[in-house]
């Protein structure tokens, strides 16, 4: 989803008016900055950056550092949500992510997220024409379950849509069993 910067971040940056508080993470020998903007969260800043440190790390950690080495991240606040959404993320003008996390989003809502792990794999991969883009989501969703089992923010059992959206819409076993099947060799 590494993408062109468009019009469309343009309008949506422009809508945040004046750039939020701003704070500096390492991973490993690179730096991620972080801006909040569009409102306030009931978590704390430091359990926000907390989530985007463990996310970070998991795509560090998977492929032996993190993919870039200096990256900006927005964060913005959705007043009287829960839950992360809107993620994307850019190349164009350095690395760049965009993702919303809804006021009343709480620490386990965090825990449970794939989105932000998801957008920073894609740090990782070039930009592809429209017509292979496939392969730009098709890795970033392989990667992110793995990443995020690496440093122990998933144990290998998957919420049921993790499942099915990780398994291409497939639906494994009952409600009680929501683990992935092994892998086949090729035959």
């Amino acid at each position: 989803m590494v993408r062109g910067l468009t019009a469309g971040l343009a309008g949506v940056c422009a809508g945040l008016g004046q750039p939020g508080p701003t704070e500096q993470l390492r991973i490993g020998e690179s730096e991620l900055e972080v801006t909040f903007g569009g409102g306030q969260f009931d978590l704390s800043r430091p359990q926000v950056l907390d989530w985007v440190n463990q996310s970070a790390n998991a795509v560090a950690r998977y492929f032996g550092r993190f993919p870039v080495p200096k990256a900006r991240l927005t964060i913005l606040s959705r007043e009287g949500r829960q839950g992360v959404s809107g993620g994307r993320t850019w190349g164009d003008h350095g690395a760049h992510t965009r993702i919303s996390i809804g006021e009343h989003t709480t620490v386990m809502g965090l825990k449970r997220d794939w989105v932000l792990t998801h957008e920073f794999v894609h740090y990782s991969f070039p930009d592809m024409p429209e017509r292979h883009h496939w392969i730009e989501e098709g890795m970033a969703t392989y990667v992110e379950p793995i990443a995020r089992a690496g440093v122990g923010t998933l144990d290998g059992m998957l919420a049921p849509g993790d499942a099915r959206r990780n398994a291409g819409g497939a639906d494994f076993g009952g409600a009680g069993d929501r683990k992935i099947p092994p892998r086949r060799g090729i035959v």
